[in-house]
């Protein structure tokens, strides 16, 4: 196996070279995850003798594509046809057992694509949070099942699911949930340190993220220097930096003022229409609702209407 392959996907990947000429295996797995082939999902690249180079279980092929590298080595590029980023089929949620049990989520069934922009709605204690909970594979169904990106949560042990989310998922939440101590810039470097990237490596990426939310000027402060949006907006950028498929908000403006709140909604659908990431957002904001592309509704812990919005 050629561990230097130089792969041609009709993007540069020069970036991805160190002075060896050498790729980086992980940098470039994590750079073809976020190529984002359209209409596709990239499963693996193998070499020119079929032996597996980049191997990821994101559900089975169904369609090959062979290109040639720079070296004029025929590749195979593996693509899967389009799986939805989640999948529930009548899942559920109890906790506890017995009598006493409490029913947080009936029977959900509904599916979530790529690019969408969907709001979730409903009244307190309805359920939304433990919905997003199960999208974002931070709990697991007690009946049914729940499928991110083709992987059935009820067959994944804890570190496979972990795993799953930190290389796919992203979190906003509506208090924020920074690092006082660091700042701006680390804050949002942080993900991708937990993934094993060094600041050098990251740097570009990092600051890049931090000019889409509008906040170049002030990446070397700390949370507590900064507006409730302007946290929100790091936030966001935490969320978004390591390219996730899905992010899953919880009342991102629910601590916002209605002028600052529709300043992130604003953010959140361009964010969206930029990097073609999935969103599905629990909110009570009306304008959020108003401007979303898809709306779910839930109450008592069912879906009771589900629709698109022209």
């Amino acid at each position: 196996m050629n561990s230097c392959l130089p792969v041609w996907l009709g993007v540069s990947l020069s970036e991805l070279y160190g002075d060896s000429g050498c790729m980086n295996p992980a940098l470039a797995w994590q750079y073809l995850l976020q190529s984002n082939i359209t209409g596709h999902s990239l499963l693996s690249v193998l070499d020119g003798e079929g032996g597996a180079w980049l191997l990821e279980n994101w559900g089975t092929a169904s369609l090959s594509l062979t290109v040639k590298s720079a070296g004029n080595i025929m590749t195979t590029l593996r693509i899967a046809q389009p799986l939805p980023v989640v999948s529930m089929q009548q899942a559920g949620k109890r906790f506890g057992k017995g009598p006493g049990a409490i029913v947080a989520l009936g029977s959900i069934t509904t599916e979530i694509h790529d690019g969408e922009f969907i709001a979730l709605c409903g009244p307190s204690g309805s359920g939304k949070s433990t919905l997003l909970n199960l999208m974002g594979g931070i709990d697991y169904p007690t009946s049914g099942h729940v499928y991110l990106l083709g992987n059935d949560l009820s067959t994944l042990n804890d570190q496979q699911t972990a795993r799953l989310r930190a290389d796919a998922i992203g979190f906003v939440f509506q208090f924020f949930n920074l690092l006082p101590v660091l700042s701006v810039f680390d804050n949002v470097y942080y993900p991708l340190m937990l993934n094993g990237f060094s600041r050098r490596v990251a740097q570009d990426q990092v600051m890049d993220m931090i000019e889409k939310v509008g906040l170049a000027a002030h990446y070397k402060r700390t949370p507590g220097e900064l507006s409730g949006g302007q946290q929100q907006r790091v936030a966001i950028a935490r969320a978004l930096v390591k390219r996730p498929r899905l992010i899953v908000a919880d009342e991102p403006t629910g601590n916002l003022d209605t002028r600052t709140g529709q300043e992130i909604v604003d953010l959140l659908l361009t964010m969206n229409q930029e990097l073609k990431t999935t969103f599905v957002i629990s909110t009570h904001s009306l304008t959020l609702r108003d401007r979303a592309k898809r709306v779910l509704e839930i109450r008592d812990g069912e879906l009771e209407n589900d629709f698109v919005i022209a």
